[in-house]
């Protein structure tokens, strides 16, 4: 079932939920630096990285990054 695009398609719709219903100005999403997967759906989706910093998570203590969007550029990115 993988590289059919579903979670990109999943991360879309919530993003688009979180700017269209909810009328969030800003998205933040907090990702352990070894997901690359999770990395990729970020900067497919016009995400950048705005802070790194140590998280503790179930695996272990890890670099995480701190990924961001805002609205206008979730709403005027090429498609």
């Amino acid at each position: 079932m993988q590289g059919q695009g579903l979670m990109q398609e999943a991360s879309d719709a919530v993003t688009d939920y979180w700017f269209g219903v909810l009328g969030k100005a800003v998205l933040r999403a907090p990702k352990a630096v070894a997901n690359l997967k999770s990395r990729r759906i970020s900067e497919r989706s016009g995400m950048r990285v705005i802070r790194t910093q140590y998280h503790e998570y179930v695996s272990g203590r890890q670099m995480e990054e701190i990924w961001e969007i805002t609205r206008d550029e979730w709403l005027n990115r090429p498609k």
